[in-house]
């Protein structure tokens, strides 16, 4: 599940443009157009995703928050499973074991 912002937009378009302007260009997917998201959450099935989405638009929602990172995910046989974190400000991209959720755990965020 996504939550796509209003505030910062732009920010998180020019962040993905420049992230696939060089290295990681041949991995860019032109046939899928680009959405500025964040990622909140994962279920198991569309209608869990669904309920979910109902739930939170059911009342109004103010997320104040700062992107810190990027987590390389793999999405595969359903799973979601983080790869690679990269921190910003000057920090060195970090491996598996820097995950949220551990080394190679699933994980939503």
């Amino acid at each position: 599940m996504f939550l796509v912002p209003n505030e910062g937009r732009a920010e998180i378009t020019a962040l993905h443009d420049e992230l696939y302007d060089g290295v990681l260009l041949p991995h860019l997917r032109r046939d899928v157009p680009f959405v500025p998201h964040i990622t909140v959450a994962a279920c198991a099935t569309y209608e869990q995703c669904e309920s979910l989405a109902l739930e939170l638009n059911a009342a109004p929602l103010l997320i104040y928050g700062v992107i810190d990172r990027i987590d390389v995910i793999e999405i595969a046989a359903g799973k979601v499973r983080c790869l690679l974190t990269i921190p910003f400000g000057g920090a060195k991209p970090a491996g598996r074991e820097a995950c949220v959720d551990g080394p190679g755990r699933p994980t939503t965020g």
